[in-house]
């Protein structure tokens, strides 16, 4: 916003519900997880996971090729390369079958 004479100001009760309201976004995690994944694509793949709850791995695959993933990733554990990525893999993802989901949505 900008007042009469052109500076820009802020309205803070906004802000404050803006950012009260991203809080509750179903996208946005604040859990006690101290693993982040880095790269874009393991980013994309929480959240689908965080979207859907369980999804299989060609689901996954499908979705992030419309996002434009790389043609290489043919399955999720090529998307989870970085150490930090591969840490989350290891320690967040839960596979059931054909089926992955997140730790922290169960």
């Amino acid at each position: 916003m900008r007042d009469a004479a052109g500076n820009i100001t802020y309205d803070s009760d906004a802000i404050q519900k803006l950012i009260l309201k991203l809080a509750d976004s179903p996208l946005i995690s604040f859990s006690s997880g101290s693993i982040s994944p880095q790269s874009k694509w393991a980013k994309e793949t929480i959240k689908l996971l965080k979207e859907h709850g369980e999804m299989k791995n060609i689901d996954i695959i499908l979705a992030l090729d419309k996002k434009g993933k790389p043609p290489s990733y043919h399955h999720i554990s090529q998307i989870f390369k970085s150490e930090s990525d591969r840490k989350f893999y290891n320690e967040e993802l839960i596979k059931n079958g054909v089926y992955w989901s997140l730790k922290s949505a169960k």
